[in-house]
């Protein structure tokens, strides 16, 4: 996937789904060590409650320089 990613020149990669500190951040996690810049959509991920999304979208801001935005 990475090899067609770069073929395609995609840049930045934007994340949206379900569940935002376990598959959100994982895909983050790939995504920041193959070196691609990432945008959450942050009202577009949603985890089991808000405390947990929060701490999510914090993680991978802080650790992985996630840019972290709403749709609007």
């Amino acid at each position: 996937m990475n090899l067609l990613l770069r073929e395609l020149k995609v840049d930045p990669l934007v994340l949206v789904g379900l569940v935002t500190n376990v598959c959100i951040q994982n895909t983050a996690a790939d995504a920041f060590f193959r070196g691609h810049r990432i945008i959450v959509l942050e009202d577009c991920v949603e985890a089991v409650n808000e405390e947990i999304h929060k701490a999510g979208t914090e993680h991978m801001k802080t650790i992985y320089g996630c840019k972290i935005i709403n749709v609007d």
